[in-house]
């Protein structure tokens, strides 16, 4: 998937921020005309460039046709690129479109960004094991994809900036950025209800569920309530995180009862269970109705295309960075910024088999 390039705007500001933290202005700004001849760029550009500086705090305007003034504190920031740790989900995530361009994004702002070895899953999504390992990193931020709310907790309380990427972050005092996928699911639940599904099941990831299911996972229920339809486990199963383990989920829940709709979280985990089914000879939307939580780029090159909730990735990519400027320039960003998704119609719905 291609990055977001940044604006001329923003990469001027990017390179005058690190002037000024080199101290090679020390009080004052060089006059817009400096600039221009020197970086050879228009004066708009300039203008913008010094408007973002302004907004991250880093210089303030002294009025029109008069010289921006450097924040006097600028000392007490760092003199580098502040270095910004990415904690994924699981080993699986770092591939992930958003985790690669959030990355490509930070690097070419100028900021000493990489994932950590270590993922959220294979740390247990243990507090205390996040704590001991995130200790040993050195770190001047963190990204936390698709933490529980007992990990993010834990971040909110440190000194160290943090952001939720994702996540159960609702309820927490810490910056954050996630998709609004809730009224998607309602309205795919309604569709699906008046095709006639009665038996449909969700996959999502088993720390979703346990000790209890997250909103997403509660409006999912919710919903099929309000259109009259019992629920239990059934519908969120729980399974290991493994191949053998989605596969034997997928096994269990089509030997006695099968599920005619099947709602699967992430792109990887439909791949493999539609795969699985139709080597069983159950197609899609032949026998059972199929449909992702997130979008993938591969769905593009399928004959039969499937339906999945696509949400702008670039929207997400751009809040991470605004705020890992605002972290560099020592402005506290506690800002949460949610964004819309939509139903993408594919071939995989149909009316339950009759």
């Amino acid at each position: 998937m291609p990055l977001n390039l940044l604006s001329r705007a923003d990469q001027v500001a990017i390179h005058l921020r690190e002037e000024i933290l080199s101290r090679r202005w020390k009080e004052y700004m060089p006059g817009v005309a400096h600039l221009q001849s020197e970086l050879g760029v228009n004066h708009v550009t300039i203008n913008a460039a010094l408007h973002i500086l302004e907004q991250q705090g880093l210089i303030q305007s002294q009025g029109r046709r008069r010289r921006r003034k450097i924040v006097s504190d600028v000392k007490g920031l760092p003199n580098r690129s502040i270095r910004i740790r990415i904690l994924p989900y699981d080993p699986e995530s770092r591939n992930e479109p958003y985790n690669l361009s959030i990355l490509g994004e930070l690097n070419q702002a100028g900021f000493e960004s990489s994932l950590t070895r270590k993922s959220l899953r294979e740390l247990g999504m243990n507090p205390a094991r996040i704590a001991k390992y995130v200790r040993g990193v050195e770190a001047d931020a963190w990204i936390v994809s698709s933490g529980s709310p007992e990990v993010l907790e834990w971040f909110a309380g440190q000194s160290t900036p943090a952001m939720a990427l994702f996540g159960a972050s609702s309820k927490i005092q810490i910056a954050g950025t996630s998709v609004r996928k809730s009224p998607v699911m309602s309205q795919l639940v309604h569709d699906l209800v008046e095709l006639g599904h009665h038996l449909i099941v969700m996959l999502t990831n088993r720390e979703r569920l346990e000790p209890e299911p997250w909103l997403y996972e509660r409006n999912f229920l919710q919903v099929m309530k309000e259109c009259g339809v019992a629920t239990s486990r059934f519908n969120l199963p729980i399974w290991e995180p493994s191949r053998e383990g989605l596969l034997g989920c997928i096994d269990s829940l089509f030997q006695h009862t099968p599920p005619t709709a099947l709602i699967v979280e992430e792109p990887q985990h439909l791949i493999a269970a539609q795969q699985h089914l139709a080597s069983k000879g159950i197609l899609a939307p032949k026998h059972v109705s199929l449909i992702c939580g997130d979008p993938d780029p591969s769905f593009a090159w399928c004959k039969h295309p499937v339906t999945h909730i696509r949400w702008d990735i670039k929207k997400i990519v751009n809040r991470v960075v605004r705020w890992a400027r605002n972290v560099s320039v020592g402005k506290e960003d506690m800002r949460k910024s949610y964004f819309n998704s939509e139903l993408v119609e594919g071939n995989t719905i149909g009316p339950p088999a009759s």
